[in-house]
């Protein structure tokens, strides 16, 4: 390889890692995008003047979570289930992306009483993981990467710094989608003044937060456990649940 075709390659390998992260980026960022409207649209916009309207939306959105299930497989994974695969493994599967980011949407914008961190653990992991697998490929075929039995910083380097670049790359591609997405800031500051005696209620109210956690891990454990026949047949669980969450 000559020098020129080598320099040549190695800009082309930056601007590939740069726009694949720049992807990673934006649909991660985008998907918060995606839940807030689509939420605002279903609860605020198509709003009637409806006693049973909460109920309505609920059950629909229970059948269209539980006919996804049916079709489309249980996905996303729980979230804990998703870590521990990840630290085993190295990398999350995206065989199965699409299916559980229509899935996750559905369940989160018909109301579903938890957060997105399921949904973008396996939207990230799995984008992350693509791009890892797209990055490595590229090596290969440009004559990039470092013979496999050679160690050193300088190998390391050789196969991680497109990453880096990656990384990079999504992070400045996902502010401006965060800031059009919360327009208060991440974390708005409250515009009281601090005081110590504001923050000493900070340690019964915590007490009184980790014995409700502990409370909620007990009943979904129990609910679990109540509602296991139910769990071969997802269209009545997600009718049930859209009953109960109505």
């Amino acid at each position: 390889m000559t020098k020129t075709t080598r320099i040549t390659r190695f800009a082309g390998f930056f601007l590939a890692s740069a726009a694949l992260g720049a992807l990673n980026g934006v649909l991660s960022a985008g998907f918060l995008y995606l839940l807030k409207h689509l939420t605002l649209m279903v609860w605020e916009r198509w709003a009637v003047a409806w006693p049973v309207q909460a109920l309505a939306l609920t059950l629909s959105g229970g059948l269209l979570v539980g006919l996804g299930r049916r079709y489309l497989g249980d996905h996303p994974r729980p979230f804990m289930e998703a870590m521990q695969a990840a630290r085993a493994s190295g990398r999350m599967e995206y065989r199965h992306l699409p299916h559980g980011m229509l899935n996750a949407t559905v369940s989160l914008v018909f109301g579903a009483s938890l957060g997105p961190e399921a949904a973008i653990m396996d939207l990230l992991g799995g984008l992350s993981t693509w791009v890892g697998d797209q990055l490595r490929a590229l090596r290969l075929r440009w004559g990039l990467e470092p013979p496999a039995g050679q160690r050193g910083r300088r190998a390391w380097l050789a196969r991680h710094w497109g990453g880096g670049v990656s990384v990079a790359a999504g992070l400045l591609a996902a502010v401006p989608v965060f800031r059009a997405t919360f327009h208060g800031g991440f974390l708005p500051l409250p515009a009281d003044a601090f005081t110590w005696r504001l923050a000493l209620w900070g340690l019964p109210a915590g007490i009184i937060g980790g014995l409700a956690g502990a409370m909620y891990t007990f009943w979904m454990r129990w609910q679990r456990r109540v509602l296991s026949p139910l769990a071969e047949r997802p269209v009545a669980s997600g009718l049930l649940g859209g009953l109960a969450l109505g």
